[in-house]
C-alpha cells in the first residue's frame, strides 16, 4: 500500500473530522450561553453539562491538532523534503536514533494478519479509531497507548505480536511495516 496516499487520506479524514469538532463546540458554547442560570431556572445543570461538552470537546481537538500536526510531518518526510523540518523532526541516522522503517514507532505503516485476515494499521499519537479507505482497504490509526499499538511498538516484519482481548491471547503476524 502506497504510505503517501494513506498519509493524504488519514489527513483529509481528520480534518474533516476536525472540522465537525469545531462545529460542535460552538454550538455548545453557544447553549451553555443560551441555558437558563440558577437565577432563571431551579438549577443550572443544563448550562454546568454543557461546559463539561465543551471541555470534552476542545480535548478531542486538540488531540485532531496533534494528529494532524504527526501527518504533515511524516508527509514532509515520505516526500524526501526533511530540510524543511525543524531540526527535532528530521529523520535520524548513524548517530542518533534509528531511521524510520526499522521497527514499528509513531508513523508507521502496519499491516497485520489476524485469523487469516489482513488489517492495516497507522500508528500515530492522536486521533486513534480514525478510519480511511485507500485502494479499497481501511485503514485504522491505533495510538502507542492502544493495546494493539503497545503489543506492535518496537516489532518488525515478520514478528509476531501477542495480543490479549476479553482474557484470550490473539497473535497478529506482522507482514510488513513502513
Amino acid at each position: 500500500m502506497n504510505k503517501q496516499l494513506v498519509l493524504k487520506a488519514i489527513l483529509q479524514k481528520i480534518r474533516e473530522e476536525e472540522a465537525e469538532l469545531k462545529r460542535n463546540l460552538e454550538d455548545t458554547r453557544r447553549a451553555a450561553q443560551e441555558a437558563p442560570g440558577a437565577m432563571e431556572s431551579h438549577s443550572d445543570t443544563t448550562r454546568a453539562q454543557m461546559q463539561v461538552r465543551a471541555g470534552e470537546l476542545v480535548t478531542l481537538i486538540q488531540d485532531k491538532e496533534l494528529a494532524i500536526r504527526e501527518l504533515v510531518r511524516l508527509q514532509v518526510q515520505a516526500s524526501g523534503q526533511t530540510h524543511n523540518l525543524p531540526l527535532a523532526d528530521r529523520p535520524r541516522g548513524e548517530y542518533g536514533d534509528a531511521p524510520a522503517g526499522e521497527t514499528i514507532q509513531p508513523g508507521s505503516l502496519v499491516s497485520v494478519e489476524r485469523e487469516g485476515k489482513t488489517a492495516w494499521h497507522l500508528v500515530l499519537n492522536g486521533s486513534g479509531g480514525t478510519v480511511a479507505e485507500v485502494d479499497g482497504q481501511n485503514v485504522l490509526v491505533i495510538t502507542p497507548k492502544a493495546p494493539l499499538g503497545r503489543a506492535l511498538l518496537g516489532k518488525k516484519a515478520e514478528d509476531v505480536a501477542p495480543l490479549l482481548i476479553g482474557g484470550k491471547e490473539i497473535k497478529l503476524k506482522i507482514l510488513s511495516a513502513t
